[in-house]
């Protein structure tokens, strides 16, 4: 009776592991791979269309920090100064001046005044992993933290330099001021905002994820987390909604790392392991994709030129474009 009873346990268990996997289906669009790593170890953490151009930017985190520009028709490496070379994991432009932003880890900062000038090395007394960073009428705010703690908010204002101004237990890996002044601040287990462009700052009711990236369309906000959560506040209601629940072992483990939509209705969102989920209806339904050869690669970041190339960073240092 005891044999009969585990037997029953485990094929139950076997039963809602495989029923709650998610089917990949194949790409069905046409794509190009970039190798921008060549014979060297980094990844792609970001990819960004400026007016300066398209950029994608990452590294090795300990050992360099590697640039890249698209030519119309291949990725090239910039050359930088070589100050604390250590990988790179965001930029922002100004949009008045076009000026260009870089941070990473280890307080790397550099910046890229106009199209005709060179990078530059930004000297700060800070060594921290600067994460994500956003150009605001009233300065460039940057996050950082690491292992899921220490998370700061530093400010950088044009004639007083760079200061600290608060501090977190939890890590800070992404912030927002799209909208300006009004902010978000994303990190482990919380989501921080502001009305006051950044005077004041408090924790929002969403918890239980990792909260890592954002995307605005032109009628609602999304915010998605490392552990599977998407949420969604539209411009009409003031109200956050989950419309995906957090990932476990019965409805299949997806990690999520970045969103972008092509439109209201249509987007994509980029996840470990060679995953993207697609979907038409702004995250009612949703499809998942595999791309051949990629299964152990994590895809870390996506972006697009216009609505019909998708640009994906990978973290063994290849570009996907794909054509929609």
């Amino acid at each position: 009776m005891k044999t009969n009873s585990l037997t029953i346990f485990l094929f139950l268990g076997i039963f809602l592991l495989l029923s709650g996997c998610t089917k990949k289906a194949k790409l069905p669009w046409e794509y190009t791979v970039y190798n921008l790593a060549q014979d060297k170890e980094l990844s792609i953490q970001k990819i960004q269309s400026t007016q300066q151009g398209i950029f994608a930017l990452g590294g090795n985190r300990f050992e360099s920090g590697n640039l890249f520009h698209f030519s119309g028709q291949d990725w090239i490496e910039i050359t930088l100064p070589q100050h604390r070379n250590k990988a790179f994991y965001s930029l922002d432009e100004n949009q008045s001046t076009s000026k260009l932003t870089l941070v990473g880890y280890d307080g790397n900062i550099l910046i890229k005044e106009d199209n005709s000038s060179d990078w530059y090395y930004y000297d700060q007394p800070y060594w921290e992993w600067m994460q994500d960073l956003a150009i605001t009428p009233n300065g460039t705010w940057i996050v950082s933290g690491e292992a899921f703690h220490n998370g700061k908010l530093f400010h950088i204002h044009d004639t007083e330099g760079i200061a600290l101004k608060d501090t977190f237990d939890f890590e800070l890996s992404s912030i927002d001021f799209k909208h300006f002044p009004h902010g978000y601040a994303l990190g482990y287990g919380t989501i921080l905002e502001t009305i006051d462009a950044g005077q004041t700052w408090t924790e929002l009711s969403l918890e239980g994820d990792h909260f890592k990236d954002y995307f605005h369309s032109s009628n609602a906000m999304y915010i998605i987390g490392y552990e599977g959560t998407i949420w969604k506040k539209t411009t009409s209601e003031n109200i956050w909604k989950k419309i995906r629940k957090q990932s476990t072992i019965a409805s299949s483990n997806i990690r999520l790392r970045s969103i972008h939509m092509i439109n209201d209705d249509e987007g994509f969102i980029v996840a470990d392991n060679g995953l993207i989920l697609h979907t038409k209806n702004q995250w009612k339904n949703i499809k998942t994709y595999k791309i051949p050869n990629f299964n152990n690669v994590d895809f870390l970041t996506i972006a697009s030129k216009d609505a019909s190339t998708l640009w994906i960073g990978c973290s063994n240092g290849n570009i996907i474009e794909i054509y929609l």
